[in-house]
């Protein structure tokens, strides 16, 4: 397989602690989002009833966290276990200061106690992460994303 340049984001990164179903089966619930750097794989745009279109990605996070720990592997979007990894966000943002931001917003929602437990992985990723440069919007190069529009009918 052809390694690409995947053009690099900050993303929201939701932090899951896992719990048990009545029935037995394991789920994850986000009690927090952390910022992350993320490798962006897809773009997908999608045009609605008024004809404006809304837009989400596909990202591959470098390093993914769960409750019982981090993830401390490099995944790029081209490696084995990449899928483990992505997942579609309906943001991104070119500062870290803005991803922040969005962050802060998000978090009014989790308790205190929750964010004081898993905030400092936001530390963690931040070092894990350093190596990679963040692209500028004008730097992105759209052929080297694949690029979905999906049209739908109108009244629907």
């Amino acid at each position: 397989m052809e390694k690409k340049d995947y053009p690099i984001k900050y993303a929201l990164l939701p932090v899951k602690e896992f719990r048990t179903g009545s029935n037995g089966s394991e789920y994850g619930e986000i009690v927090c989002y952390i910022v992350s750097k993320a490798y962006v794989v897809e773009e997908y745009k999608v045009r609605k009833n008024d004809d404006s279109y809304s837009t989400t990605y596909k990202v591959c996070f470098p390093n993914f966290f769960y409750s019982g720990g981090l993830n401390l592997y490099r995944k790029t979007p081209d490696s084995d276990l990449a899928r483990d990894n992505e997942m579609v966000v309906s943001t991104l943002y070119d500062s870290l200061e803005m991803a922040q931001k969005a962050r802060e917003e998000k978090n009014l929602l989790y308790s205190d106690e929750v964010l004081n437990n898993y905030m400092y992985f936001e530390d963690i990723v931040a070092g894990l992460t350093e190596d990679l440069t963040v692209t500028g919007e004008n730097n992105i190069d759209k052929q080297k994303l694949l690029i979905k529009a999906n049209k739908t009918k109108k009244g629907s």
